[in-house]
């Protein structure tokens, strides 16, 4: 009701841009009108590349709100390593995250507050670790009433899956599978390049968040295109500049956005602010007894990228953060001694520290 008041308030002091040619400075301007509640738009006049860029997004712009639902991958192979880029599959709790997430989605995205079913989208990067992800998730049919004939249906493929090359994740070049330790040793100066200017740092060979930025354009158009729900499985920094770009955060703060494992994020923007609701879903360790903690440790023990020599076996006094590449079920197979609740505490601290990305 306020826009309706202030629209009438300028209808008092402007007219309309006269497209008909009766004014004739008019007709040497540029400009654009736009209708967005009948899909009518008139464009005057526009040249340039950046012109017709504005163009064409305001033409994909819709006046009614959908949610969007950001989440990475779950926990890969590489994650568990330490290491960074790669394509590698999901390790069993990756593999237990793209399970819970198969049930957030059937509760939370492709039905609607009265139960029925909503259309809705699933987007992928191309690479395994997200399309991993995504396996468990429901392809069903359902069929929707058409928008210009209501007595008309058609067929719509729930969640059906699209890998975006797009998605793919900041590719690292020449440090490609490294660890940021084995960054640090063996490329000190890019080492030193990259905490200096995160935007703008370029790996040998590879991409900087600068370079994401651009090829996630026509992916941000998609996404105002479409009306249904969206969920995006992707990497973190691509994610960060989803993310920063409907919350309102600067390029050079993107970079250094929290965008942690097994969180769904939902993104609703609206004509004044941005709604973000953050959705935790509980790592499969932490609903485990220690007993099978200890079970499943076995079964990683040898993929572990430090070996048992060389961790403190006097666990209490460890800073997890120091340890972020060392494998939880490693850490666990050390606090046998410790008495069994701070045990899990200790389990759970450091789960949530193993993957906090520098």
């Amino acid at each position: 009701m306020d826009f309706r008041k202030k629209v009438e308030k300028y209808r008092k002091f402007y007219e309309p841009v006269d497209h008909n040619g009766n004014h004739e400075d008019e007709s040497k301007w540029t400009y654009m009108k736009c209708d967005h509640s009948k899909q009518h738009f008139v464009v005057h006049n526009v040249k340039g590349y950046l012109f017709q860029k504005v163009v064409n997004f305001i033409m994909n712009l819709r006046t009614t709100s959908h949610a969007f639902y950001l989440t990475r991958h779950g926990q890969s192979e590489y994650n568990d390593l330490g290491r960074i880029g790669g394509d590698s599959g999901l390790t069993v709790h990756g593999l237990r995250y793209a399970q819970k997430l198969a049930e957030f989605v059937d509760k939370n995205i492709v039905k609607g507050k009265d139960g029925n079913d909503v259309p809705a989208r699933l987007w992928t990067s191309t690479m395994r670790r997200t399309r991993e992800t995504a396996q468990f998730i429901k392809q069903t049919t359902i069929r929707i009433p058409s928008e210009t004939d209501p007595s008309l249906e058609y067929e719509w493929v729930q969640m059906r899956p699209r890998a975006w090359h797009h998605l793919d994740e900041l590719f690292a070049g020449s440090c490609d599978g490294m660890t940021y330790e084995e960054i640090e040793e063996k490329f000190p100066e890019e080492w030193e390049r990259r905490n200096v200017d995160k935007l703008a740092y370029r790996y040998p060979r590879g991409e900087s968040y600068l370079d994401v930025i651009a090829r996630l354009e026509p992916i941000i158009i998609e996404m105002e295109r479409h009306q249904e729900p969206l969920l995006i499985i992707g990497h973190q920094a691509v994610l960060r500049i989803i993310y920063a770009f409907y919350t309102g955060h600067s390029r050079s703060e993107a970079p250094h956005l929290s965008i942690p494992l097994n969180t769904v994020i939902q993104v609703a923007p609206g004509p004044v602010e941005c709604k973000v609701t953050v959705s935790n879903l509980r790592p499969v360790l932490c609903e485990m007894s220690l007993g099978h903690c200890f079970l499943m440790s076995s079964v990683y023990r040898e993929r572990s990228c430090i070996p048992l020599s060389k961790v403190s076996v006097p666990m209490v006094k460890m800073n997890p953060a120091n340890y972020r590449f060392v494998s939880l079920p490693m850490i666990l197979l050390h606090i046998k001694s410790v008495p069994l609740g701070l045990a899990q505490l200790l389990s759970f601290a450091c789960w949530c520290s193993l993957f906090t990305d520098r």
